[in-house]
């Protein structure tokens, strides 16, 4: 595994310009891009260079990059993600507005959203879940999800962080499967009244259907096709039924 030093890897000389001495969260001036990374690279804030967990970081990932350009983020996993993590010691420091935590969390926001970008990045927001951050939790987790719409996590120990990481890093390459493709749905709910259709034949049943569709795709290439080639899906008896039933002088 590579590790690249921080003076190896700079983000933008310029952004830290908009370090935590922002004064607002609204702060409209734009903050430097960050880079696209190649699958398996992790971009990690520089305070966490000499962490116990940064071996097993590493054994996710084909290299780790350091910088120290973006205060407020400590990870960047995947060219779709940016990862924050609310330490207990920033915890106790937040006044009881959330102000602090609101403004780190309105910088993570826009950097997610510039038009810089073709998709927005996802924040991802860890909370160090203790007994003494336990108190703050509710009124963290609405800020963040309520008024930033973005992903909150309680995280009982730092020990969770690389697999964490690592799964953020492997969903950019896995088919999210409540993710519905509006065009194969609706070549299914086809298909199911293709199948109701054929299925009203006599001597038609479902097997038989679903090899008729997927020879020859839809209800008009089937009446279309002729004697010989049903024939050659479901036999000489079924392709006269078949065929006598779609009547070829109507219109399909």
């Amino acid at each position: 595994m590579n590790v690249d030093s921080c003076d190896d890897f700079k983000l933008s000389q310029s952004s830290t310009s908009t370090a935590a001495g922002s004064s607002a969260a609204t702060n409209t001036s734009t903050q430097p891009d960050l880079p696209k990374l190649p699958f398996g690279h992790c971009l990690v804030n520089v305070r966490w260079r000499n962490h116990e967990i940064i071996p097993e970081i590493q054994k996710s990932f084909t290299s780790l990059m350091y910088t120290d350009d973006y205060d407020f983020i400590d990870f960047h996993p995947s060219s779709q993600h940016i990862v924050a993590v609310l330490s207990e010691a920033e915890v106790l420091c937040n006044n009881d507005e959330n102000q602090n935590i609101r403004r780190k969390f309105a910088r993570i926001y826009k950097l997610s959203h510039q038009n810089a970008r073709a998709q927005p990045l996802h924040g991802v927001i860890l909370f160090h879940f203790t007994e003494i951050t336990e108190p703050f939790f509710q009124s963290v987790q609405s800020l963040c999800v309520l008024d930033f719409s973005m992903t909150f996590v309680p995280l009982n120990s730092y020990e969770s962080l690389p697999p964490l990481l690592s799964t953020l890093k492997d969903s950019t390459k896995t088919k999210n499967p409540f993710k519905m493709d509006r065009a194969s749905t609706a070549a299914r709910c086809t298909n199911k009244d293709v199948l109701i259709v054929l299925m009203a034949i006599p001597g038609v049943g479902e097997k038989q259907a679903r090899k008729l569709l997927e020879k020859f795709g839809s209800l008009r290439d089937i009446a279309a096709a002729s004697q010989a080639e049903l024939s050659s899906v479901v036999g000489d008896r079924l392709a006269s039924g078949v065929a006598d039933f779609l009547d070829r002088k109507n219109t399909v």
